[in-house]
């Protein structure tokens, strides 16, 4: 517990000094990580709908593609409130359990589940949602207006 205790807070700290920092975890793509979830600065959340996570952030939002090579080429710890995903080269991100928005606003999951938008949409009302919740992987399309985190993604 005490060692849980000592990581959430050098977490924490180096999240709040590093809060634009994109992370290597060498992936075969080259895609870079954000090293924190984006706020919602229209409700002081971390949760948005598909189509403000697509006006607000565009082409920085993970392909399925990306999520599911996040996945494959990294190692996902259990921390307790989250997962920390750990790469070959030594760097890590930490995804929080904040669970997720229905579209009526409700909260749920917050500690031990997340979603986290991709950049795909399965039609006009649903796209796909990358999640954990006794399992690691792609959900099946989700409708448009629940509201999820979103990490971002650099290609640079």
């Amino acid at each position: 517990m005490k060692k849980l205790l000592v990581f959430v807070v050098v977490y924490f700290f180096a999240m709040a000094t590093q809060a634009q920092k994109f992370v290597d975890l060498g992936l075969p793509s080259g895609t870079l990580w954000k090293s924190v979830n984006e706020s919602n600065p229209n409700d002081s959340s971390y949760f948005f709908t598909y189509d403000e996570a697509v006006k607000s952030f565009g082409q920085q939002l993970p392909t399925k593609e990306q999520w599911e090579e996040l996945k494959a080429y990294c190692d996902w710890s259990w921390m307790g409130g989250g997962y920390l995903v750990s790469a070959v080269n030594g760097n890590s991100i930490y995804l929080p359990a904040l669970g997720y928005r229905y579209c009526d606003g409700h909260l749920y999951g917050k500690g031990f589940m997340a979603g986290y938008w991709s950049s795909f949409s399965c039609d006009s009302e649903n796209a796909y949602v990358f999640s954990y919740y006794g399992w690691v992987g792609m959900s099946h399309c989700l409708q448009r207006c629940y509201g999820f985190p979103v990490r971002l993604v650099s290609n640079d």
